[in-house]
C-alpha cells in the first residue's frame, strides 16, 4: 500500500515518521510554493502547482491523508474564498476524483456553547469561516466514503516550517516578560501528534474505517491551566492569570470525546515527556 501524505506542517512531518517507522511506502506531497519548498524545511517528494499537477501527484496512491488547510482564523475571516477553496473544494476534489482520502479537520467545526464533550456523531456548528470550511470539506470527504481525523491544539516533536506550534512559542514569551495573561473560557482536549500519528495512519491503511474519528489525548485544560503546567514543568517563574476572552472566532467548549479510537495518555504526561525528553523545537531546527 503506497501513502500520500498531503501538506508540510507538523501534522505531515509527524505521519512521514510514524509511517517510515512501521515500514509503510509513503509519499509527501507539498504545494510548490509552500513554505517546505522555498525553506527547504521539510522538502516534499513531490510538488504540485495546479489540480491537474495534484491528481497526477496522488495517482499512484492507494490513500491520501490531507493534512493541508488554511488555518489562519483572521485569515479566513477575511478571505472566505480562499478558505473554502483550500478546506473544502480541493478535499472534495480528491474526494471526487482521487483515491481514497483521510482528512484531518478540527474541533473548530463545532460551537462549543455547552460544557458536554464533543462525540463523534455529534452534528458540527461552527461559529467562524475556518471552522465551516472545514466542516464543509469533511461532507465532502465523507459523501465518497473517505474519513475524517479530527485534532485540537496539536503539538510535537516537529515544528511546522510556516510557525512555531503554541508550546514553542509561548515560552520564549513568557520568559521574557515575566507574567502571562491566557483565556480562561476555551476548554479543548489537545493533541500531543506523536501519540496519535500511528492512530491515524491505522484509520488510512484500513479500507474500512469511514466516517469520523476524534484524535486527541486524555483529559481537559483551558489555555490559562495549560501554560501554568507548562511553567510549572520548566520550574520557571512566570505568572500566568487567566481571563475570560468571550472569542466569537474559537469554540468555548471544544473538547472532543475519542469514543472510536484508543485514547492516548493524558496531555499532561506527554507534555512532561516533550519538555523533559527534548529540546524545544526551534533549538532542534
Amino acid at each position: 500500500m503506497k501513502i500520500g501524505i498531503l501538506g508540510s506542517g507538523q501534522v505531515a512531518q509527524h505521519l512521514v515518521h510514524a509511517a517510515k517507522e512501521s515500514g509503510y511506502d509513503t509519499v509527501l506531497i507539498g504545494r510548490v510554493d509552500g513554505p517546505s519548498v522555498s525553506n527547504r524545511l521539510f522538502s516534499p517528494n513531490r510538488t504540485w502547482v495546479d489540480e491537474s499537477d495534484l491528481m497526477l501527484a496522488v495517482s499512484d496512491c492507494d490513500v491520501v491523508i490531507n493534512t493541508a488547510a488554511f488555518r489562519d482564523l483572521m485569515g479566513c475571516e477575511k478571505d472566505p474564498e480562499k478558505a473554502d477553496y483550500v478546506n473544502a473544494y480541493l478535499p472534495g476534489l480528491l474526494a471526487e476524483k482521487g483515491p481514497r482520502q483521510v482528512f484531518i479537520s478540527t474541533d473548530y467545526v463545532f460551537r462549543g456553547l455547552h460544557d458536554s464533550k464533543r462525540l463523534e456523531t455529534d452534528s458540527t456548528d461552527a461559529v467562524c469561516i475556518y471552522g465551516s470550511s472545514k466542516a464543509k470539506g469533511e461532507r465532502k470527504v465523507m459523501a465518497k466514503g473517505g474519513s475524517v481525523v479530527r485534532i485540537s491544539s496539536p503539538w510535537g516533536l516537529y515544528p511546522s516550517p510556516e510557525r512555531a506550534h503554541f508550546v514553542d512559542m509561548i515560552v520564549p514569551k513568557g520568559v521574557a516578560a515575566g507574567k502571562l495573561d491566557m483565556p480562561s473560557d476555551q476548554h479543548f482536549a489537545p493533541t500531543y501528534l506523536p501519540d496519535v500519528a500511528g492512530l491515524i495512519l491505522d484509520v488510512a491503511v484500513d479500507p474500512f474505517s469511514v466516517g469520523v474519528y476524534h484524535a486527541v489525548n486524555g483529559g481537559t485544560t483551558n489555555w490559562q491551566d495549560f501554560t501554568a503546567y507548562l511553567f510549572n514543568i520548566l520550574r520557571t517563574k512566570v505568572k500566568v492569570t487567566g481571563s475570560e476572552r468571550n472569542d466569537p472566532l474559537r469554540p468555548k467548549y471544544g473538547v472532543l470525546s475519542n469514543s472510536r479510537l484508543p485514547r492516548p495518555r493524558h496531555w499532561a504526561m506527554a507534555l512532561e515527556e516533550y519538555i523533559r525528553n527534548g529540546e524545544l523545537a526551534e533549538a532542534r531546527r
